[in-house]
Order: structure tokens, then sequence, then C-alpha cells
């Protein structure tokens, strides 16, 4: 999300959902960006 890594599948557990992307979105925007 904020370093532009992709959310992927753990499978069997901790499949990413609607409701934990948007917290993941939420979260990485209240940080802001990275700096180099």
């Amino acid at each position: 999300a904020r370093a532009g890594i992709q959310i992927h599948d753990r499978a069997p557990a901790m499949r990413p959902n609607e409701t934990g992307l948007a917290m993941v979105q939420r979260f990485a925007a209240s940080l802001g960006r990275l700096s180099a």
C-alpha cells in the first residue's frame, strides 16, 4: 500500500478482505509519502 507493495493472500490463513484492505489504505494515507 504505502511503498507500492502488493497485498497478497497468505493461505490458508490471513486472507485479505475488503475491511482489512480499507484499513491498510487509511493507515498508509495517514503515514504520508515515504522519504527518499
